[in-house]
């Protein structure tokens, strides 16, 4: 294992043990697409590190270009691609509202755990927030906020009484 931490460098500047968790736990193998995903991940843990609370809405390009010129990737394309997205929704989240995005998932944590809401919904709006949030790209596209508030106010009708 140790050689084959000595050959990730994606990024740049990185911790070494994050970067063969991340390896092993996506399986990747070091093609260009896993270091753009890897590079997001990379902007997300330093942002959440020294912005707890975020960079705010629709700005992780900013958060891009900070990162980026703190410690640009020797991998040139990886100093462009995904600058305005972060590849995926959660990484946006993470980058753009700090620990708030992890509220978010609570509610969704909450919301698949609560026995109260049919598994038909659960079945139907679950499989929105996984993909939007492993690859989504905007808040907007692919019906991410529009699942978001149908779950909200799915919860709140099965719970009405508990509230």
């Amino acid at each position: 294992h140790s050689k084959d931490a000595n050959n990730i460098e994606p990024v740049g500047n990185i911790d070494k043990k994050f970067a063969m968790k991340l390896k092993q736990i996506m399986r990747t193998s070091g093609n260009l697409s896993a270091g753009v995903y890897f590079k997001a991940l990379n902007i997300a843990k330093q942002s959440i590190l020294e912005k707890p609370f975020g960079w705010g809405l629709n700005r992780y390009d900013k958060a891009f270009e900070y990162f980026n010129e703190k410690n640009p990737s020797k991998i040139h394309m990886l100093n462009s691609f995904n600058n305005k997205d972060g590849t995926n929704n959660f990484v946006k989240l993470i980058v753009e509202f700090g620990i708030f995005a992890l509220f978010l998932y609570f509610f969704i944590f909450l919301f698949l755990f609560n026995k109260k809401i049919p598994i038909e919904l659960k079945l139907f709006y679950i499989p929105f927030i996984t993909t939007q949030s492993l690859r989504g790209a905007g808040y907007f596209n692919g019906g991410f906020s529009l699942i978001i508030f149908l779950m909200f106010f799915t919860y709140l009708r099965y719970n009405k009484k508990t509230l």
